[in-house]
């Protein structure tokens, strides 16, 4: 083994961490590409201080800012969960909890920063989903070391992880499906990658580190290492474009015809499931050479799907190259799966999914005190026999504490992860029978109205006579006032309003089925060569006792060789020389079993509607008026006499006008022949 010093500890260890191994993680110059530096090994970090070490994990913790970008003048706007439990999403539908679940991203960045003050962490591992709803609002496909300001990473980012405890501290992260754009593949997700370059930015604390889709980095301590590998899962979320999902970042139904990211791809809507599942396939082949490879400690994996997405892939790589643990977000929960946990599928490997972050509100109801595992962030402690996990709530509350040990690589032989492995998805619709049928009808009613009316006023006669004698005056007053008015009058009124009928009827019947048919064929053939070491170091053999003469197989190999065979390549069984061959066929068949359109159209012409009135009035009016005479002579007498006389008229006459009625009904009749 080689000596190593660091300060005052001095250790046995297998390899000595370069000489260029620094306290800070270092990224290399800014590439053209976001993709450019994905497979990338950073440079190794020590830290050399003395334990404990500590590391914090957190997922999904973006929130959503209103107004952007007049918000950046606003300090009381502040970033809020994405509202995921409303009854736009009937799958999480739940009831609110004031305090809590529009405040969680501070709750946590809280507790982040009262845990830190405590047990201050080395650095903090991020799992990815980092700014809700869709990422970095920016269109993909710009140069990443080009920053455009938005204001979303002052005031989601830089804002909030702020504390004296938390400053300075670097995140090591990964991309989430919503860092691409949740249901669209075009948001500013080389954006992201390119604030790990973000020095030029004034608001940047420079502590930002996602360079590639993909990478890893080996961080060394005074008695262990621990090799991160960070992986991109989002191909779970890249279904055919015809898939209609929220969670589909390739969905023709929100990415427009011409969706691209330029170059670095996708280059076009079709392309996006292709690119994303080119992504995953070449990440298996990365993790397989790397993690056989591997001498440190601890393999921890960081992404954003937990291993319920790939399962079998995960199964394979955990049981083959003794991954130690596995974190992860996507889930808006907290959740620990130890070693010694029921129902844990990749025991004795551990997983975490810490989707508690506060940027989008979680799948359960949180509890005001935070005695919940809904919002939260997870710690780890480091050593060399122990990974110790804590789950953190966003109320300070430690939910659960799980020990992981070394798991070490498979011996023997390889578990049943088929070697040759055929994926085929087929998607299927039909439209069938689809029928329209629409009638209109519209009446209206035939009226005929026949009006006579003959109005008589004949004459009233009234008398006066009034004879006043006094003394020897007589004055005689006599007034005579006849008035005679007569008025007939003969209405006729014809009215015909005829029926109208139209009526409309269109039938669509369509039968169309469009069959998708994707295969792909991944065929792997292993074989490992053993060579002879006087490597002492069996941190990652699981039986010492095979050790002859103090020789091991090379840490790597992952397998036993009988000692006779140390020192002579030998072939596996498994097969020749590693061969990795992947295939990958599309299909896309449309068949239209038939196509009919009938429409009929059925419509009465209406004749106009005719009003015929006839009035005839007849007016005659007779006044006869006398008035006074007067006599005077000698008499004293009074006498007064009043007459009134009312001459009745005859009664009255009605006219029938059925003559007008008759021929109006006649010539309009629509039934006429």
């Amino acid at each position: 083994g080689a000596m190593c010093t660091w300060g005052t500890t001095s250790l046995l260890i297998g390899e000595a961490p370069p000489a260029s191994c620094g306290g800070r993680f270092v990224a290399p110059g800014a590439p053209l590409h976001a993709t450019d530096l994905n497979g990338m090994a950073m440079q190794d970090v020590c830290i050399v201080k003395p334990g404990p070490y500590y590391v914090f994990l957190i997922g999904d913790w973006g929130g959503v800012v209103h107004g952007l970008p007049d918000a950046l003048a606003n300090p009381d706007v502040k970033p809020v969960p994405a509202d995921h439990r409303s009854k736009k999403f009937p799958h999480h539908e739940r009831k609110f909890v004031a305090g809590v679940d529009d405040r969680a991203q501070f709750l946590v960045a809280e507790q982040m920063e009262d845990r830190a003050a405590k047990n201050e962490p080395d650095y903090i591992l991020n799992a990815g989903d980092n700014f809700y709803w869709s990422g970095i609002l920016a269109q993909c496909g710009g140069a990443p070391f080009q920053h455009l300001g938005t204001g979303q990473w002052r005031k989601v980012f830089e804002e909030v992880y702020d504390g004296p405890a938390l400053k300075g501290k670097q995140w090591l992260g990964v991309l989430g499906n919503h860092d691409y754009g949740g249901f669209k593949f075009t948001a500013g997700w080389d954006q992201t990658i390119g604030y790990t370059w973000g020095t030029d930015v004034p608001t940047s604390t420079h502590r930002w580190m996602t360079p590639a889709q993909y990478w890893k980095v080996k961080v060394w301590y005074p008695d262990f290492s621990v090799d991160y590998f960070f992986v991109d899962t989002n191909a779970y979320n890249a279904f055919s474009v015809d898939v209609v999902s929220e969670h589909n970042i390739c969905s023709a139904a929100h990415n427009v015809v011409s969706a691209s990211c330029g170059p670095q791809g996708p280059i076009h809507l079709d392309d996006c499931p292709g690119w994303f599942a080119r992504l995953w396939e070449a990440q298996i082949g990365w993790l397989e050479r790397h993690l056989s490879q591997s001498k440190a400690e601890w393999q921890v994996i960081v992404t954003h799907f937990p291993p319920e997405y790939g399962t079998k892939a995960w199964m394979y790589l955990s049981q083959t190259y003794g991954i130690d643990l596995i974190v992860s977000g996507h889930k808006h929960l907290q959740e620990v799966w130890g070693p010694d946990k029921d129902n844990n599928f990749l025991a004795p490997t551990a997983w975490v999914v810490s989707g508690g972050g506060g940027g989008i509100t979680s799948d359960g109801v949180p509890t005001e005190d935070g005695n919940d595992d809904q919002y939260g962030f997870i710690e780890l402690e480091l050593s060399k026999e122990l990974i110790t996990v804590s789950a953190i709530s966003h109320g300070g509350k430690v939910r659960s504490t799980t020990h992981v040990n070394q798991r070490p690589p498979l011996l023997g032989e390889p578990i049943a992860w088929p070697f040759h492995f055929t994926s085929t998805r087929t998607t299927t619709t039909t439209l069938t029978a689809t029928t329209s049928t629409v009638t209109k009808t519209s009446t209206f009613t035939e009226t005929h109205t026949s009006t006579a009316t003959e109005t008589k006023t004949l004459t009233e006669t009234r008398t006066l006579t009034t004879t006043t004698i006094t003394s020897t005056t007589i004055t005689s007053t006599t007034i005579t006032e006849t008035s005679t008015t007569k008025t007939a009058t003969r209405t006729a009124t014809s009215t015909e309003t005829m029926t109208w009928t139209a009526t409309s009827t269109s039938t669509s019947t369509e039968t169309m089925t469009k069959t998708r048919t994707v295969t792909t064929t991944s065929t792997h053939t292993h074989s490992f060569v053993f060579e002879a070491t006087d490597d002492a170091d069996w941190r990652r053999s699981a039986d010492p006792a095979q050790a002859v003469g103090g020789k091991a197989p090379a840490l790597g190999s992952h397998a036993h060789v009988p000692a006779a065979s140390w020192g002579k390549p030998v072939s596996s069984p498994w097969g020749e020389m590693p061969t990795r061959t992947s295939t990958s066929s599309t299909t896309t068949s449309s068949t239209v079993t038939s196509v009919t359109v009938t429409t009929t159209s059925t419509s009465t012409t209406t004749r106009s509607t005719t009003t015929v009135t006839s009035t005839t009035t007849v007016t005659t009016t007779v006044t006869t008026r006398t008035s006074t005479a007067t006599v005077s002579t000698t008499q004293t007498t009074t006498s007064v006499r009043s007459t009134m006389m009312t001459t009745t008229p005859p009664p009255p006459t009605t006219s029938k006008l059925s003559t007008v009625d008759k021929g109006l009904g006649d010539e309009f009749s629509p039934f006429r022949k």
